[in-house]
């Protein structure tokens, strides 16, 4: 809870116009926060005394690019809390805006076209089991001289299955296959940035670097369980979020290793080249 973490009440009332000094944190996981980003320059705009908490290293230069006030930790003057997900109910949004302007994707066009990948996501979600595929299920791509596969995935070590002690390998046979594995050099958000503006396509499961994919227009293919975050809808095909996703949701007769094959099949066979 926010209140416990930071000692100070958090505002509930929605106004038009706030002249308190609001300390603005994020909530739950990075993708998040960079999905809500959108709507922090219109919230300063009615809160002009409101600034930005991030403690999260990783997207420290990703906030900072944003050019909004920003601190590490809570002034001393600050008198009440407010959650990043919040901000759409204090603005009484009606629409979703765009995302901020800030990186545009300019891939450099080669023979092949590059396709990054991420099959699995945080091992400590709760729902990682629904979420997260395995690595040999993208053989499609691997195996065809069209595409240059490149790997996003920064963890790849075996976990253990959501609420039991199976342990399971998502990336059983990467080593087999002799692909860019861009994982160690995946340190921040913007150094993530920087990578995905390499690729030309983005085949992946529903963790923080679709958010950061689509933040700069990269085209996504985001694979999604049937029972997924409301964010991304029930039966839309395309985000209300992101321009640039692309969504498959699989049935309940479904494995990822069939939605992965479609996406393959939609991708090559209307030879898409972005």
């Amino acid at each position: 809870m926010l209140i416990d973490k930071y000692k100070l009440p958090v505002i509930f009332d929605k106004k038009e116009h706030y002249e308190e000094e609001i300390a603005i944190v994020f909530e739950q996981g990075l993708g998040d926060n960079i999905m809500f980003s959108r709507f922090l320059p219109l919230f300063l705009s009615k809160a002009p005394n409101a600034y930005l908490i991030n403690e999260d290293e990783n997207a420290e230069s990703f906030f900072a690019k944003l050019n909004l006030p920003c601190e590490k930790k809570v002034k001393n003057t600050t008198t009440h809390l407010l959650g990043i997900m919040s901000l759409p109910y204090h603005l009484g949004i009606e629409s979703i805006p765009k995302t901020i302007d800030v990186w545009k994707h300019t891939p450099s066009k080669t023979d092949k076209i590059k396709v990054g990948i991420v099959w699995a996501g945080s091992a400590y979600h709760p729902t990682d089991d629904k979420r997260s595929t395995y690595f040999e299920d993208f053989l499609p791509f691997l195996n065809d001289p069209y595409f240059e596969v490149i790997s996003f995935m920064k963890d790849k070590r075996k976990r253990k299955k959501v609420g039991s002690e199976e342990i399971i390998d998502y990336a059983k046979g990467f080593e087999n296959y002799n692909i860019r594995d861009c994982g160690g050099k995946i340190t921040s958000v913007e150094s993530t940035l920087s990578l995905l503006n390499e690729i030309d396509i983005l085949v992946c499961v529903d963790t923080a670097i679709a958010h950061m994919a689509g933040t700069i227009g990269v085209p996504v293919f985001l694979l999604l369980d049937s029972s997924c975050d409301w964010r991304w809808g029930n039966v839309e095909e395309k985000s209300d979020w992101y321009d640039s996703i692309n969504i498959f949701r699989k049935r309940s007769d479904e494995t990822y290793k069939d939605l992965i094959q479609k996406v393959y099949k939609k991708i090559r066979d209307e030879n898409i080249v972005p």
